[in-house]
């Protein structure tokens, strides 16, 4: 499949399955310039696919929030504090003990991407939104 294909594909699916999108302001052109990551990124797209996942975001009338992504891999979802790791842990265990969340490093950085969008509410509110339409 065409890269290009690949993107309008995954992008549609993303709008249709979700109520509002949540990304990271990426600075692609700074990633770029580092060689463990340029050939990836590059390869990937990325500035494609974010333009393309927003203009289809916003023909269907969706809210697209970008956000800061400085330590969103840093800050703990639960309790908002840093918690600093290198890249090559993978899990992310807080250790203050009125917190102690633990899950894995992407889907905690996830979750503050979220709070930072303000989206955090409505992504925790709509599974019981949609278990009272059954």
């Amino acid at each position: 499949m065409e890269i290009r294909d690949f993107h309008h594909k995954t992008a549609r699916q993303i709008v249709r399955s979700h109520g509002a999108i949540a990304v990271e302001g990426l600075r692609v052109a700074n990633r770029v310039r580092n060689p463990a990551l340029a050939k990836s990124i590059s390869d990937a797209g990325w500035n494609q696919f974010l333009t393309l996942l927003s203009a289809k975001a916003e023909e269907a009338g969706l809210l697209v929030v970008v956000v800061n992504p400085a330590g969103t891999s840093q800050e703990c979802s639960g309790c908002g504090r840093t918690v600093p790791k290198d890249l090559s842990v993978r899990w992310h265990s807080c250790p203050y003990e009125d917190c102690g969340l633990s899950l894995q490093r992407d889907h905690n950085a996830a979750l503050t991407i979220l709070t930072r969008a303000g989206l955090a509410r409505a992504v925790a509110v709509a599974p019981a939104a949609e278990s009272h339409r059954l």
